[in-house]
């Protein structure tokens, strides 16, 4: 294969073709959506490529973003010929789209949208969104990027052994858009999931999934109940495809009934209105094993509302311990209890917990700053 240099122009809009290795919406989608959306258009002209058609291909193309569908093989050393044609394909996109920079949006992504873009002479942008696993495979491309986005200190963390001196990491948290998620209205989604306004509401929001931290959730459930039977917990979130974890949400509704909670916990599903559901909630908590950052923690605090969730990967981030929420120890259902039960117990510590929360959003996790950043990255690698 020849290999082509691209010529990178000096004036605007510079053209961002962005990858994303899936058409679902989660956290990394998420922040993509709203990088997209309020990236200048003047200077950035952005392109995605996804391997199918999905929930995201939809939002993408309501925002007026150029979407190309592209099958995104993985590395195979068995059968390398599909990862090839996905390297070529993505190679010409490049070429006859005359892209400027590529961003892979999670790091799976660098498998093929770093190769591709070193052959052509393009920088590398990658988006790093998780704490560093121990196989090699998870840090092989590492290299390969111009700059890596970390979305918390502890994911830049998690890799620092694995970077040249050549490379650039910046540190940029996820957005949080605190127009819309802003806690002025009340809630009117109770009574859908027959819930009274005397309940007291924990909700966890996340993707169903063992690492998440469900199950920990439900436990904890069970020690609080007796105490305080006016407690009700909401799970919100689907299975995820990305781990195939599908068995886990039996294994939680199994586990629901055997600690006596079926009239206890709601499994929602899929909620699209999030700020509605927010608005129920008197508590949100986080009880995962790992977590690079945690955006439904800023979420929430967005709301106004008090947090518990692991101190764990980019979690202490942001939470202040004692000021806008608690943190405990991963794994242990008995402290998220004792966490949630302080919290339950102390209508005034959760107001001031809530207060403050909002307040450490609109300092660090603003929509602005986030696109400012980013964009200054892109800049730095594109202009002279």
């Amino acid at each position: 294969m020849d290999v082509q240099k691209v010529k990178i122009r000096k004036s605007a809009p510079y053209k961002i073709l962005y990858l994303d290795s899936v058409s679902v919406i989660g956290g990394a989608e998420r922040s993509l959506l709203l990088l997209l959306q309020n990236i200048n258009r003047q200077h950035f002209k952005p392109m995605v490529v996804l391997p199918e058609r999905g929930p995201l291909s939809e939002r993408i193309q309501a925002l007026g973003v150029e979407l190309k569908l592209l099958p995104l093989n993985k590395i195979n050393v068995r059968n390398p010929l599909p990862y090839m044609k996905t390297v070529c394909s993505l190679r010409k996109i490049l070429l006859t789209r005359r892209i400027d920079l590529l961003h892979c949006n999670t790091g799976i992504c660098n498998q093929y949208g770093m190769i591709t873009a070193k052959l052509v002479g393009l920088p590398v942008v990658t988006h790093t969104r998780n704490i560093l696993g121990k196989r090699a495979f998870q840090r092989m491309f590492l290299g390969g990027a111009d700059v890596l986005i970390a979305n918390s200190r502890a994911v830049a963390d998690s890799y620092a052994q694995y970077v040249s001196k050549n490379q650039g990491v910046e540190i940029i948290y996820n957005a949080v858009d605190t127009k819309y998620f802003r806690p002025d209205e009340e809630c009117n989604s109770r009574s859908r999931y027959n819930i009274s306004d005397s309940e007291f509401v924990i909700g966890q929001i996340a993707q169903i999934t063992p690492n998440k931290g469900q199950d920990i959730f439900i436990r904890a459930l069970a020690q609080v109940v007796p105490i305080h039977p006016n407690v009700r917990g909401l799970i919100v979130g689907g299975n995820t495809i990305i781990d195939d974890s599908d068995w886990f949400l039996d294994d939680l509704k199994q586990l629901v009934r055997e600690l006596g909670l079926v009239d206890k916990v709601i499994f929602t599903g899929f909620v699209k209105n999030m700020v509605n559901l927010y608005r129920c909630l008197d508590l949100v908590v986080l009880p995962s094993k790992s977590e690079g950052f945690g955006r439904t923690i800023a979420e929430a605090m967005a709301m106004t509302k008090p947090a518990v969730a692991t101190k764990v990967g980019g979690l202490p981030e942001i939470i202040v311990e004692g000021k806008t929420g608690l943190l405990v120890p991963p794994g242990d259902s008995k402290a998220l209890a004792d966490a949630i039960l302080k919290v339950v117990e102390n209508p005034e510590l959760a107001r001031k917990f809530g207060i403050y929360g909002r307040k450490r959003v609109e300092e660090l996790f603003t929509v602005e700053s986030n696109v400012k950043k980013t964009e200054q990255v892109y800049k730095s690698l594109i202009v002279d």
